[in-house]
């Protein structure tokens, strides 16, 4: 038999799936900071496009060192000269080179790239929404086990099962946590836990006694408890 201390051990080992739910939460808060992102780009060049005028801009200077990379350029809106930093950088931009921009009317300081706002804003809006349908699913895809998972410890027939071996799964793994899955036996019918996640090597257990429960009208719907695990030979090799 296990002593406590080796099945609290064990126990505290095993921790539910909660990995890929958390990406999925954070992959949420990305998704709607794209939007937002998207939204604020795509407001900014409906204004441009609204109360832009279109003028054509020469480069006056190139300064490209350690502390600052830009472009600065010169254009004329109602025959006033604005001098003015390109808000982005373009290796093809050449000294008294010709740059097309547009500029507010009402405040010529105000500079846009030439219409490249509305392609910009729609990709970013894809992006967040297939970010959103992958976490959606995710999400949707935990809870619906959790909830079945529940179920079964409430209303299923609880069985013992003799371990008879736990395998390492060669899916992603990293310095904490490593995924297995576990077979039991309970009269010769083989029952297989599901993956799950523990932030150690599993030590072995064979022979030993863990609790199955079983649905009541579908056996082949059924959950087996990691932390029920019991007595066994433990082999730490």
């Amino acid at each position: 038999m296990f002593s406590k201390e080796k099945r609290e051990v064990i126990g505290k080992r095993v921790i539910e799936p909660k990995i890929s739910i958390l990406g999925s939460y954070v992959s949420l808060i990305i998704a709607i900071i794209i939007i937002v992102i998207a939204s604020i780009i795509l407001g900014n060049g409906i204004k441009f496009k609204n109360n832009g005028v279109e003028v054509t801009a020469t480069v006056t200077n190139i300064v490209e060192n350690e502390s600052e990379r830009s472009i600065y350029i010169e254009y004329e809106v109602e025959g006033t000269k604005y001098v003015n930093k390109l808000g982005y950088w373009d290796e093809e931009l050449d000294l008294h080179s010709n740059v097309n921009i547009v500029c507010l009317k009402d405040d010529p300081l105000k500079i846009s790239g030439k219409n490249n706002f509305l392609l910009l804003s729609i990709m970013l809006y894809v992006i967040s929404v297939g970010i959103c349908l992958m976490a959606f699913f995710n999400l949707k895809k935990y809870y619906k086990e959790k909830n079945r998972i529940y179920k079964l410890l409430k209303e299923g027939i609880k069985r013992e099962g003799t371990v008879v071996c736990s395998e390492e799964l060669n899916v992603y793994s990293n310095n904490t946590f490593n995924a297995w899955a576990l077979t039991a036996i309970i009269d010769d019918e083989v029952f297989n836990s599901s993956k799950y996640w523990v932030k150690e090597p599993l030590l072995e257990v064979k022979d030993a006694k863990i609790d199955i429960y079983i649905d009541r009208n579908d056996k082949n719907n059924y959950y087996i408890d990691l932390l029920s695990i019991r007595g066994g030979k433990l082999n730490e090799e």
